[in-house]
């Protein structure tokens, strides 16, 4: 029944209207899932192929059901297994994500549920914990599932992510349009935000935009992709912001922010060697690289020096 309904939500999806305000929404919702609400731009983290979980806390034979419909809404969408290891002999080591019930005082006030990205390796999630208060099951285990799928940001569009929500109590078609993006060979485990951007956007067209009406809507992508380049350039130059539903959230810090300028460098620099909001150019993405390892970004670094290397062979 669970797949007949992520078939019926994709359904839904493929048939959403395509004008170019819509068209836009979607964009704007899918760049806005990748900002954490501290106010940090994400790099793609995602499962390799199978999510093996573990239920603990009390009253688990009252919400296992209910959390296990989301995980296999979510897994089906993805295209990964899913297995409920809860009963098998080394649970705990089998695990990679932990459901937890907590008690009432467990999280912050403000904090009725919240999914931890633990542990990673090769951009591979490893170990996730998600923690939900028992009074809070039925409105939080769809947004803090598709958060341990790897997609961590509050849009303002139609997702049971927003935090101003439209359904809480299963995927929206935009929640499976992401999912298959993020888990399909378009995208690359470890992307920086553009290039999970353009995977993204490329979804969006496919999965909502009729094949006549597509070269307009591949105009409307390169000026969306065009205008988020150029936002964050000024944002890498401390001059401009991050997107505004990321302040909505009332999490949003000035550490997390700075940290977000100095890694937004290196992510314009990959967006212009990679010819996305801009042509390829290799002498504008090197000036940027090259500025964000001044500030110190590891990544920045390990690319000038891979650079450096392959030239003096």
């Amino acid at each position: 029944m669970r797949h007949g309904l992520i078939v019926l939500a994709f359904a839904a999806a493929a048939a959403l209207p395509a004008r170019a305000d819509e068209l836009a929404d979607s964009f704007a919702t899918v760049w806005e899932s990748l900002w954490q609400q501290a106010g940090t731009p994400t790099y793609v983290i995602r499962w390799a192929d199978e999510v093996r979980v573990r239920f603990t806390g009390g009253m688990t034979e009252r919400y296992r059901e209910h959390a296990m419909s989301a995980l296999r809404d979510a897994t089906q969408a993805a295209g990964l297994k899913l297995r409920d290891v809860t009963a098998e002999t080394d649970a705990e080591k089998l695990a990679n994500l932990e459901y937890r019930v907590t008690g009432d005082y467990d999280l912050q006030d403000t904090m009725p549920c919240v999914a931890h990205l633990q542990r990673w390796r090769n951009w591979l999630l490893e170990s996730v914990l998600v923690q939900v208060r028992p009074r809070e099951i039925w409105r939080c285990t769809y947004h803090e599932v598709m958060h341990a799928m790897g997609i961590r940001g509050h849009p303002s569009g139609k997702t049971v992510l927003s935090y101003f929500p439209y359904r809480r109590d299963q995927l929206m078609p935009m929640d499976v349009l992401m999912l298959k993006a993020w888990y399909s060979p378009a995208m690359r485990p470890g992307a920086t935000p553009f290039e999970a951007l353009k995977a993204l956007t490329d979804a969006v067209i496919e999965a909502t935009v009729e094949e006549s009406a597509r070269p307009a809507a591949r105009d409307a992508q390169a000026q969306f992709l065009r205008g988020r380049l150029q936002e964050m350039e000024r944002y890498a130059r401390g001059e401009g912001e991050v997107p505004t539903i990321v302040f909505r959230s009332g999490r949003a810090t000035e550490t997390a922010m700075a940290a977000g300028r100095n890694q937004m460098a290196f992510f314009v620099g990959v967006a212009h060697l990679s010819g996305i909001g801009a042509p390829v150019s290799l002498q504008e993405g090197l000036k940027w690289v090259e500025l964000a390892a001044a500030k110190g970004n590891a990544a920045a670094k390990t690319m000038l020096e891979r650079r450096k290397k392959e030239a003096e062979k």
